[in-house]
């Protein structure tokens, strides 16, 4: 600038011509630096992304694309407080920016804007520590292929924007993410397509209004918080604890499922026989089988009522009575309005508001504190509620546990216990003291208790695909037990139509929803497309 004045001072170029020259200089300066940012917010939308995919997948388990609505109703559903939203927030957020800035000031430092000069060895050398850094770091949460894919991807679309029309570049850029993140994440990876293709077939439902049922039989299940099978025994005293589950029937291959990795979708799954992301699709194929139906003037006798599916609406209408109970707050998630939907009624619908004296307790803790009564008082109640029901009514009683969940982002400490071998110790004595309660029931002849983990311990480091979780049928009635294969993979999905037999429902084909009894000789999904894993 100061050299254009000594022009101007020296030739007698015009002022009007210098501030023109000014004014152009300093447009193309903000023009480029807008640019810039622009390119890194972008940038870093994209990489943020991404990274937030591994991290939900390292906590939850097997993901896909429409998972992730329902882990931000979740961050902002009233589940989660302040500190530990802007906890996760910092965590996908910073990192990815960083590594925005290293890239793209890293590239821009090896060429040239002007002369798009790339100095190749310079430029080599630093991308390739800076994928070090990014593995090391990384390593634990993903393999080294697709850290590698990714970070070609995004290096490489980098210099592609930055070397042409960029108005253009970046709308293409996106493109190219976001079909590389749909491919990884929902498609190659999980088999979202080939699920909905064979949903929309397959879907089965009772006609209740005809309901056949041989014996009305009793149904328990307890869903222990996270008990994969490796939880189910731990040394104490010197000897093996373990589930007194030596005359119970155990399938050896039951996986957390597609979408659920939570207690909500597995008890949606259970109940529904179908995930609870897909259950307006599956309503509205019925509705549309039912449609063309009349269309061609067929019966539609069997017309079902696609309001009241699931496993407690089908027992609710054969005069069972149903019992829900956990220590939490029922209002998590909106836990109360899908139990509303099933056919719970809400006076039997137990939740943290049944413990009056651990509610206030849990207060005092804080943000930061524990969210819900000890397993044992949990059970204490779930047996007295049980007791209640009336002598000549069927009932269908289920019950989760809480102390086995996992630590979030480093707060809500179980304040029960000082270890985790502690917590496993206190889990499994209170499901023990819960199996000889029930084997002393005057009602056992005729109920069956299913004990299961709802998914797999979210947060470990040690993740690994062929975790399996606890199941086991305790007091089976004796048909389903014949010709039995115990060699089964399967899922939430699979337990809505073998409980449905259980209680003596006669189904069509064994199937119910997508799920397929355990007790049948027909494929699983998890069996037929390996893709519910």
């Amino acid at each position: 600038m100061y050299r254009l004045f000594y022009v101007y001072a020296e030739i007698g170029i015009s002022m009007a011509e210098v501030k023109k020259y000014i004014d152009d200089e300093l447009k193309s300066k903000w023009a480029n630096k807008g640019l810039y940012l622009l390119n890194v917010m972008l940038y870093w939308c994209f990489f943020a992304s991404v990274w937030g995919f591994f991290l939900i997948k390292k906590l939850f388990g097997n993901i896909d694309l429409s998972a992730i609505p329902f882990m931000m109703a979740r961050l902002y559903g009233g589940g989660m407080n302040v500190w530990i939203e802007l906890k996760i927030l910092g965590i996908i957020l910073l990192p990815s920016l960083f590594l925005v800035l290293l890239v793209i000031g890293g590239v821009r430092k090896f060429y040239k804007y002007s002369e798009m000069e790339i100095k190749p060895l310079g430029l080599a050398v630093y991308l390739v520590l800076l994928l070090g850094v990014i593995v090391g770091f990384v390593k634990d949460l993903v393999g080294f292929g697709e850290i590698l894919f990714l970070f070609i991807v995004f290096v490489g679309g980098y210099l592609w924007l930055s070397k042409r029309n960029f108005s253009l570049g970046w709308l293409l850029g996106l493109v190219m993410f976001f079909y590389a993140g749909l491919c990884y994440v929902g498609v190659e990876r999980y088999g979202v397509f080939e699920f909905f293709k064979h949903s929309l077939m397959e879907y089965e439902v009772i006609d209740t209004k005809n309901l056949v049922m041989k014996n009305k039989r009793n149904v328990i299940v307890v869903f222990a918080e996270s008990l994969e099978n490796r939880y189910a025994e731990v040394d104490f005293r010197g000897k093996k604890l373990k589930i007194n589950d030596n005359d119970a029937i155990k399938f050896s291959d039951f996986r957390e499922g597609k979408l659920q990795g939570d207690t909500l979708h597995a008890l949606g799954a259970f109940l529904q026989g179908v995930q609870l992301e897909y259950l307006e699709n599956m309503k509205k194929t019925i509705k549309g089988k039912e449609e063309l139906k009349k269309a061609k003037g067929e019966s539609v006798e069997e017309v079902i009522d696609v309001e009241n599916l699931g496993v407690s609406n089908v027992l609710k209408s054969n005069g069972y009575r149903n019992l829900f109970v956990k220590g939490a707050d029922l209002g998590f998630v909106k836990t109360d309005d899908f139990l509303l939907s099933q056919g719970f009624l809400k006076d039997e619908m137990f939740g943290l508001h049944s413990f009056p004296y651990w509610e206030e307790y849990l207060k005092s803790l804080g943000k930061k504190g524990w969210w819900a009564p000890k397993d044992r008082d949990v059970f204490s109640l779930f047996k007295e509620k049980i007791l209640e029901i009336e002598k000549d009514k069927p009932f269908f009683a289920v019950m989760f546990t809480a102390d086995w969940h996992a630590v979030i982002m480093g707060e809500w400490k179980n304040p029960f216990y000082e270890t985790d071998k502690d917590i496993q110790i206190g889990m499994i004595e209170a499901i023990n003291d819960f199996i000889d309660w029930y084997k002393v029931q005057d009602f056992y002849e005729n109920t069956t208790l299913i004990v299961v983990g709802d998914h797999r311990k979210m947060g470990v480091s040690e993740r690994r695909d062929d975790e399996k979780l606890y199941n086991a049928f305790f007091n089976l009635p004796d048909e389903l037990k014949k010709n039995l294969e115990l060699k089964r993979v399967f899922n939430q999905i699979d337990l809505a139509p073998s409980v449905l037999e259980i209680a003596g429902v006669e189904l069509k084909n064994r199937k119910y929803g997508l799920g397929v009894s355990v007790f049948s000789k027909n494929k699983t999904m998890a069996e037929e497309f390996n893709i519910l894993q």
